[in-house]
């Protein structure tokens, strides 16, 4: 049997002591493997053997699954079990059958919140929606949510989100938008999109004669476009920020306000010759956080000038 919809191919198979065909390639998986399992699924030559009264009733999709009859002459088996053949990752199957069958919590350890890698939590939110487990959907979701939350102050405290989520690989974002799709979890959307942008760069082509890629490519074509042109709009807002910022007017603490304005014209000269140093200051994706925060930290750079320029302008 086979959870693929394209027609089964042929699988080189053996017969075991027993007489029962088993397949030649098929490894045990060393985690998801119960002694006493009704049942063998099969991913990328990796076997899981598992409970099929437990895929059934968490599953309606395995559970249509197991009621095919099987057209096959003589019904593969491991191990005196029924196979299936399933066309997901077998990292992705395991994550799932590690919460379903094995009784893994990703997410807390003796009632202490635990934060799930990223990785875990899309293959979790992959399978959940694709074998319609809703339990374990909704779980996913919650804690995709918490991550890429569309409340803009929790968004600006990375470190309390961390608590949910680890994410280390910088095309998480883009994965976060593909499994927002997946989902119809708009919410996620504008989060997902914004800490995107900054993948929003053609490399064009390395020193090893590799062809040009493009890190948004596993994207659908409209939503590359529109992280291109939101990429631009963030940096030409950040830019904004910034000369509304060094143009401002002299406050009226401001003694000298030729002084003031010629503080203020040091500093746009010292940005403008220093384009190496100040190259990166205003990234396009933290257009939300406080310009302030970002242009004042430069303070070992223009100490003399910041003091002045917050005299002047405080």
């Amino acid at each position: 049997m086979s959870a693929d919809a394209s027609p089964s191919r042929k699988r080189q198979r053996v017969l075991a002591d027993d007489g029962n065909a088993c397949n030649s390639f098929a490894r045990k998986d060393a985690e998801v493997w119960l002694s006493d399992g009704s049942v063998v699924i099969i991913a990328e030559h990796v076997a899981f053997r598992v409970h099929k009264s437990t895929l059934a009733l968490r599953s309606e999709v395995f559970r249509n699954i197991f009621s095919l009859p099987d057209a096959a002459p003589a019904a593969e088996t491991f191990e005196g079990c029924p196979v299936v053949h399933v066309s997901d990752s077998h990292e992705d199957i395991r994550h799932l059958f590690l919460v379903i069958c094995c009784g893994t919590n990703y997410y807390y350890s003796r009632d202490e919140l635990v934060s799930i890698p990223f990785s875990v939590l899309a293959s979790l939110l992959r399978m959940a929606h694709k074998y319609n487990i809703q339990a374990v959907l909704e779980d996913a979701l919650f804690r995709l949510k918490k991550f890429y939350t569309n409340d803009l102050v929790a968004w600006l405290d990375p470190a309390a989100r961390a608590r949910y989520v680890t994410s280390d690989n910088q095309e998480d974002p883009i994965t976060a938008v593909e499994l927002a799709t997946l989902t119809s979890t708009q919410s996620i959307l504008p989060t997902a999109f914004l800490a995107s942008t900054d993948l929003a760069d053609v490399y064009w082509g390395t020193n090893d004669g590799k062809p040009p890629t493009m890190m948004m490519s596993a994207l659908a074509a409209p939503q590359q476009a529109w992280l291109v042109a939101a990429r631009e709009k963030l940096a030409r807002a950040c830019a904004k920020r910034t000369i509304q910022i060094l143009s401002a007017v002299p406050s009226r603490r401001c003694g000298r306000p030729e002084s003031c304005i010629g503080v203020r014209r040091a500093a746009l000269a010292n940005i403008g010759n220093d384009r190496e140093t100040f190259a990166g200051t205003f990234p396009a994706a933290d257009a939300f956080k406080p310009l302030h925060e970002e242009f004042w930290g430069y303070v070992g750079l223009l100490a003399p000038i910041v003091r002045a320029l917050q005299n002047c302008f405080g």
